[in-house]
């Protein structure tokens, strides 16, 4: 089998500096809620961390350039650790369902549209940090805790039985 060599093509991170911005800014304060989505996962033993940012705003960008973005984020907000990054990966939100990295989703249930509330409950869904995707509202989460608060939040918001907690269950690939 051929042997393909790709090499990163190396960005001025000035050229995107704004995204740049954004994320170092959402890095340093993040929300409790919505996008990006920023999960540095550890590992103390070897010193090293494995950064993962799914965002809406990647969708027009390579994936080498989105890791150059975290890279250079995470470099600049974590100025003294000792940590080697071994892996950063940008996804939209597509390509992050499509990884199974949101399997935890809130919907919207045909109770809401019964009752005539459904653009209200919609609208704090979307106060929360839900996209379009497709036709369909969506308001996923990595964590089944993170998708636990915000359920509470808008069950607080809208008393009543509108919303469901699902996950995603994926066919063992092996």
């Amino acid at each position: 089998m051929p042997v393909k060599t790709i090499s990163e093509k190396e960005i001025n991170p000035s050229d995107f500096q704004p995204l740049l911005n954004d994320l170092k800014a959402e890095w340093k304060n993040p929300r409790e809620w919505g996008l990006p989505i920023i999960i540095e996962d550890r590992t103390p033993r070897t010193k090293s961390v494995r950064l993962y940012v799914i965002w809406d705003k990647w969708t027009e960008l390579p994936r080498d350039i989105r890791s150059q973005i975290i890279n250079e984020a995470f470099r600049e907000i974590h100025k003294n650790t000792d940590e080697r990054i071994t892996l950063s990966l940008g996804y939209d939100v597509d390509e992050a369902v499509a990884v199974k990295m949101l399997p935890y989703k809130i919907i919207l249930l045909l109770k809401a549209e019964k009752e005539g509330i459904k653009d209200k409950c919609e609208k704090t869904m979307m106060k929360y940090g839900a996209w379009k995707r497709g036709e369909e509202l969506e308001l996923r989460f990595a964590e089944l805790e993170d998708a636990e608060k915000i359920y509470e939040l808008l069950k607080k918001e809208i008393p009543g039985d509108y919303w469901v907690i699902t996950q995603e269950m994926f066919p063992d690939e092996s």
